[in-house]
């Protein structure tokens, strides 16, 4: 409970209105896919933090212990917060999606963009792999 509330806490922590129209849209538009009942983040009425570590907490229990590892793996990796990185492991995004919304900031060939595009393919394998 105590890591579901962490990373809670780390979507909550970032100003909606710090983050681009576009960006916006995409995180509002899986948080609604992906907890319809539950506003985790946003600009709606925020459940409480109760209801909002009952709603992940199902999801995070329905995943195999492959997926749990890859949440951790690109939240540490990558520092991904909840929203894209629940909707990843959770089939509602494909990597690739993943890959170019991590890499909006980067350069295009920077380092950064390369590191997070040549780790998030070795998480992906392992869940091909499993």
């Amino acid at each position: 409970m105590d890591y579901i509330q962490r990373v809670i806490g780390e979507q909550c922590a970032i100003d909606i209105d710090d983050v681009r129209d576009d960006v916006r849209e995409f995180l509002l538009e899986l948080q609604n896919m992906l907890l319809p009942n539950v506003a985790v983040w946003g600009v709606l009425k925020l459940a409480s933090m109760g209801n909002r570590v009952g709603a992940v907490s199902t999801i995070f229990n329905g995943w195999s212990d492959v997926q749990r590892t890859q949440y951790v793996l690109l939240r540490d990796l990558h520092s991904a917060l909840l929203l894209i990185n629940m909707a990843v492991v959770s089939g509602l995004i494909d990597f690739e999606t993943y890959r170019c919304q991590m890499t909006l900031e980067a350069g295009p060939d920077s380092m950064h963009e390369q590191s997070i595009r040549a780790q998030s393919t070795y998480v992906e394998l392992l869940g091909r792999l499993a």
